[in-house]
């Protein structure tokens, strides 16, 4: 992850912290948080793969569709 990242991710856990009355020191907000690159590309071609098959999901519904309009039109022609 990109140090942006992890430095708005911890400020977003250590408001919720604070919002829930926890004092949490940076440090163990961070151990929760990390993310090794392993774990991180995993995520991201899960992502991939799920956009994909929504896509693919998709494209096949559309294709259908043209097919319903063509034998449509043949029929009434």
């Amino acid at each position: 992850m990109a140090e942006y990242e992890k430095d708005f991710m911890l400020r977003q856990a250590k408001q919720m912290a604070d919002l829930l009355g926890s004092f949490m020191d940076k440090e163990s907000i961070a151990e929760n948080f990390i993310v090794d690159d392993e774990q991180s590309q995993k995520l991201k071609e899960a992502t991939h793969k799920q956009l994909v098959e929504q896509l693919s999901a998709q494209t096949s519904g559309r294709k259908r569709e043209k097919e319903r309009s063509l034998i449509k039109r043949r029929l009434v022609k």
